[in-house]
C-alpha cells in the first residue's frame, strides 16, 4: 500500500468545534479527560451530542493524545464537499517528515 501526505483546504472552517479552547469545553460541558480519551464509546457519545446541538458541524479541532502540542483536525464525512486538495506527496521511509514522525512515536525506520 502506497502512503502519501495530502494538503487539504477546508472552505468553511466556521463549522468546527475547537476542543482545545477552555471556553468551548465549558460551553459544551466536556472535560479534558473526556476529550483526550482513546475510548471510542466515550468520544462517539459526546460527538453525537455535539452533532445534535450543531447540525452543520463539519469536525473537531483538539490536541493529540500522543503529544498535546500536536493538533488534530477530525473531519466528518459531511465535510468532503468543503474540501479542496492542494497537494499530494507520495511518502517513503527516506522522507524527512516520515523519519521525524517515526522519531516522535519512538518507531524505527530502516
Amino acid at each position: 500500500m502506497r502512503l502519501a501526505l495530502a494538503q487539504l483546504e477546508l472552505h468553511d472552517d466556521g463549522q468546527l468545534v475547537d476542543l482545545d479552547n477552555p471556553r468551548t469545553l465549558i460551553d459544551t460541558e466536556l472535560r479534558p479527560s473526556e476529550v483526550a480519551t482513546g475510548i471510542r464509546s466515550v468520544t462517539q457519545s459526546y460527538v453525537l451530542r455535539l452533532l445534535d446541538a450543531q447540525p452543520g458541524l463539519l469536525g473537531l479541532r483538539w490536541w493529540s493524545t500522543i503529544e498535546a502540542s500536536l493538533i488534530n483536525l477530525t473531519l466528518f464525512d459531511r465535510a468532503q464537499h468543503e474540501l479542496s486538495v492542494i497537494d499530494v506527496t507520495p511518502l517513503t521511509v527516506a522522507d524527512v517528515v516520515v523519519r521525524e514522525g517515526a522519531d516522535l512515536l519512538g518507531l524505527a525506520t530502516y
